[in-house]
């Protein structure tokens, strides 16, 4: 389970139509895309290592531009071994590539 921020110095439209390549990313299904409320929910699937993840993308407007938070949860299990913090870095950096910025270092 993982709970990452991060800030775009673009509005949220911009960061919400660059949601696909997060999904894309973590190679997620089903996406269900909310944009009254700003929020995306996919899951991904089960493999030999896990379960599968849950995951929540919010774009909220901030000063300067906007936030994506991205929020992970197991379908199964209770530990997930930093699975979360990867994906939602990994969900984070592709919405960053599609915007034409460099993710962060890390």
């Amino acid at each position: 389970m993982a709970d990452l921020q991060f800030p775009f110095p673009a509005p949220p439209e911009a960061v919400w139509n660059a949601l696909p390549a997060g999904v894309d990313a973590v190679r997620g299904h089903g996406p269900h895309y909310d944009a009254q409320r700003g929020l995306l929910s996919t899951r991904t699937g089960t493999t030999w290592r896990s379960w599968g993840q849950e995951i929540v993308a919010q774009v909220s407007p901030a000063p300067g531009g906007s936030t994506l938070t991205v929020r992970t949860s197991l379908k199964f299990g209770v530990v997930d071994w930093g699975e979360g913090k990867k994906l939602c870095t990994r969900f984070g950096d592709a919405v960053a590539g599609a915007l034409g910025l460099t993710p962060p270092a890390r």
